[in-house]
């Protein structure tokens, strides 16, 4: 009898070893976890961060993508605009009449912007 007795007084000694062991690994555990949890709070701070950045960054793409659209749609209808400036300078200059052979464009320019300041100039005289 004296050796369950015995047996007892081991198993109960033992849980009561393992009671002890399990409260201070719990202790020693306890600074690593709170550490662990700091360092998960920080990395989770940190990822918003990156996201809020990434969202502003493709905020801030798209603005310049429609920038550039606008400009380049801009640039387009000034080019085109400008393409279409020689032949109206023509049919201003030529007024029906044909334009004369062998003479530069640019004189013909130079002739149509005469034209054009002695008309302002008319004008303004026929308004004083």
């Amino acid at each position: 009898m004296i050796i369950v007795y015995i047996s007892i007084a081991v198993v109960v000694l033992a849980i009561i070893y393992l009671g002890i062991v399990a409260v201070k690994s719990l202790k020693e555990l306890k600074p690593t976890l709170n550490h662990l949890n700091e360092t998960s709070a920080r990395m989770q701070a940190k990822v918003d961060a990156i996201k809020n950045e990434t969202n502003q960054l493709s905020v801030t793409t798209s603005k310049i993508q429609q920038d550039v659209a606008y400009k380049k749609e801009t640039f387009q209808g000034i080019i085109t605009s400008s393409k279409e400036t020689p032949k109206l300078m023509k049919k201003i200059w030529t007024n029906g009449k044909p334009a004369p052979q062998g003479e530069p464009f640019y004189h013909q320019i130079d002739r149509v912007v005469d034209k054009v300041l002695q008309i302002g100039k008319r004008r303004k005289a026929k308004m004083r």
